[in-house]
C-alpha cells in the first residue's frame, strides 16, 4: 500500500494549486483554450510548463501572444531563457515590457544585466520598481551594489524586503 501511494505522489505534480497526474495536462488542461481567449491559452501553456512539457507550453503561449496578450509574451521569455537562448527571451521580455508587463521588465532587467547591458538593465529595474515589484527592487539593489553606488544599493533592497513584508 506505501508503495502504491509512494506511486501516486511521484506520479503527480500540483499545477496552480491541483493535483495533476503527470503526462495528463492534455486532459487537465481548460476545454477553453480551444476557444481562442489568450487567458486561457496562457493557462493552458502553464498546466505544461508545469509537467514539464516546454514545447507544448510554448505553443500555447504563441498562440496567445499572436493575440497580443503581454502575459504570453513575458512566458514566451521564460522559454528560450531556459534553454539559454538569451537573444530569443530578449525579444519576447521587450515586446511585453513595451506593453507594461511589469514581469517582463524585471526579467528583461535580467537578462539586460547577463549581456552587460548594466545601463538599461537599471532603466527596467527602475521601471518596475517604481510601481512596486520587490523582485525589482531586489534586482536593482544589488546592481547598484556591483557598481559601487552601496548606499542607494542599500535602500533598493531595504525597499524590497518593506514591499515583500507588505505582500
Amino acid at each position: 500500500m506505501a508503495e502504491n501511494l509512494l506511486h501516486a505522489v511521484t506520479a503527480t505534480t500540483f499545477a496552480h494549486g491541483v493535483a495533476v497526474p503527470r503526462n495528463s495536462a492534455e486532459e487537465f488542461s481548460p476545454p477553453a483554450a480551444e476557444s481562442g481567449t489568450a487567458y486561457t491559452m496562457v493557462k493552458r501553456g502553464n498546466l505544461f510548463k508545469d509537467v514539464g512539457e516546454f514545447g507544448k507550453a510554448e505553443y500555447w503561449y504563441r498562440r496567445a501572444a499572436d493575440t497580443g496578450d503581454a502575459n504570453a509574451m513575458r512566458h514566451l521569455g521564460d522559454v528560450p531563457e531556459r534553454r539559454g537562448d538569451i537573444g530569443e527571451a530578449e525579444s519576447w521580455y521587450r515586446r511585453a515590457a513595451a506593453l507594461e508587463d511589469i514581469g517582463a521588465m524585471t526579467s528583461l532587467g535580467v537578462v539586460l544585466e547577463l549581456l552587460g547591458e548594466w545601463d538599461e538593465a537599471e532603466t527596467w529595474y527602475r521601471s518596475a520598481a517604481d510601481v512596486g515589484n520587490a523582485k525589482a527592487m531586489h534586482s536593482l539593489g544589488n546592481l547598484l551594489k556591483r557598481r559601487g553606488e552601496l548606499s542607494q544599493g542599500e535602500t533598493w533592497s531595504r525597499r524590497a524586503i518593506a514591499a515583500e513584508h507588505k505582500a
